[in-house]
């Protein structure tokens, strides 16, 4: 299925170019079209499974159907949307000093490359990526505590959006009603401990503002 191929490929091509060229001005804009890109190949795979019925790819290392499709759509949706929201944000903290050029470059790289991890648990038919794609995903949920931490220390949360982390929550929060469905409980801790975060962020940034 060549939409598996663009859905997965975007995000982790993304990843490596932004990973070289991050820091420059342009990368936030870079940053929503390969996020654009990955919803569109998205919604092109959601056709291909309502016309033609769920399916086995690649060796049967992947397989899509009619239930994991949609929510690869709308994680694909929520990258999109706080891609979009999150170029203000960025702007702001590099005016402020607060992000360097290899920390943009680290953010913008992350950001596509956990894209791709998301998407990777959501159509992977293999114990062994999924296991990678989980590891990949807990390493993004720890990367939140130094963030709630420092707003709650400092309670500064001007260079925090309102609708990045609004739509973030939200994405996290449907993808917590999905493990529960699926009783998969690496994605329930996983994504519980990061709506947990997340909506604590979300919270000092209505309260302090």
């Amino acid at each position: 299925m060549n939409a598996l191929f663009l859905v997965l490929g975007i995000p982790l091509l993304g990843g490596l170019a932004l990973a070289l060229t991050g820091h420059r001005a342009w990368a936030r804009d870079v940053n929503v079209a390969f996020s654009l890109g990955t919803f569109v190949a998205a919604c092109f795979m959601t056709a291909q499974v309502i016309n033609e019925g769920p399916e086995f790819v690649w060796d049967k290392l992947f397989y899509i159907d009619p239930l994991n499709v949609f929510l690869v759509t709308l994680t694909a949706f929520v990258g999109l949307t706080t891609a979009i929201f999150s170029r203000p944000y960025m702007r702001v903290e590099q005016d402020h000093g607060k992000m360097t050029p290899p920390r943009m470059r680290l953010y913008h790289s992350m950001y596509q490359l956990f894209s791709f991890t998301m998407l990777l648990c959501l159509t992977t038919n293999n114990l062994g990526i999924i296991w990678v794609a989980m590891e990949a995903a807990t390493l993004t949920t720890v990367s939140f505590v130094p963030q709630a931490w420092l707003t709650f220390k400092t309670k500064d949360v001007s260079g925090i959006s309102l609708g990045m982390y609004s739509v973030f929550t939200v994405g996290v929060a449907l993808w917590l009603a999905y493990g529960l469905f699926l009783q998969a409980w690496p994605v329930v801790v996983a994504n519980a401990v990061t709506l947990a975060l997340a909506s604590g962020i979300l919270t000092m940034k209505l309260v302090y503002r």
